[in-house]
């Protein structure tokens, strides 16, 4: 079964380059333009149902996706981002003057990092892999030909490819996992594979700017 991992559309915060954990913020307009072309990008797979973070740019994101392919979507807690404690909506040069150690230990090895007053990277996979295991275990059954599409986020996405890849988090910066990207991946006979990755060639279109 396929399932394709969706990270949500633009927001502002993005733009500004502010830590997005956990805090709730919406897309902006070319985010919207983001999801709609995602939409129209998700129409080319048999998908079956949409799993989404709760957040709300991952939400609106599916929604969107959802109403344009007439498909059921569910929020799952378990796909929210990274909480990243007391960073969330710091911009880089804040945390650098806030938290020096933090920042210099996510560069250097980011599987050793708690945040503060938040999660580490292990405590990530290891909810979003339960969750996604469940997924696969309620659909495997039920699919014939279908996938279903999870939309979540950058670090989350990460996360679960490590895992499936058998590759440890002190190489998570390894991967890229671009805003409305998708990344297909398929599990067979109990195996994971990457099929294809950070696929962004739907949002190549001067409407977007």
């Amino acid at each position: 079964m396929k399932i394709i991992l969706a990270r949500h559309a633009q927001t502002s915060w993005n733009i500004e380059g502010r830590f997005q954990g956990s805090s709730d913020v919406p897309l902006d307009d070319i985010g919207q333009k983001q999801a709609t072309h995602m939409a129209h990008a998700a129409a080319h797979f048999p998908l079956a149902h949409l799993y989404h973070s709760p957040l709300c740019r991952a939400t609106e994101t599916a929604r969107t996706i959802s109403t344009f392919l007439a498909i059921p979507m569910s929020p799952q807690d378990a796909l929210k981002e990274l909480n990243l404690g007391d960073l969330d909506g710091m911009t880089s040069p804040q945390a650098t003057k806030q938290f020096p150690k933090i920042i210099c230990q996510w560069g250097r090895d980011p599987s050793l990092v708690t945040m503060p007053n938040g999660e580490s990277l292990g405590q990530l996979q290891s909810r979003v892999s339960l969750a996604l295991d469940y997924l696969l275990k309620e659909h495997v059954f039920s699919l014939d030909n279908q996938a279903i599409m999870v939309v979540s986020h950058n670090f989350a996405i990460i996360s679960f490819l490590c895992y499936i890849l058998n590759i440890p988090l002190s190489r998570f910066h390894q991967f890229q996992v671009d805003l409305g990207s998708f990344t297909i991946i398929e599990s067979r006979n109990g195996h994971w594979r990457l099929i294809s990755s950070n696929n962004t060639a739907h949002l190549s279109n001067n409407e977007l700017v």
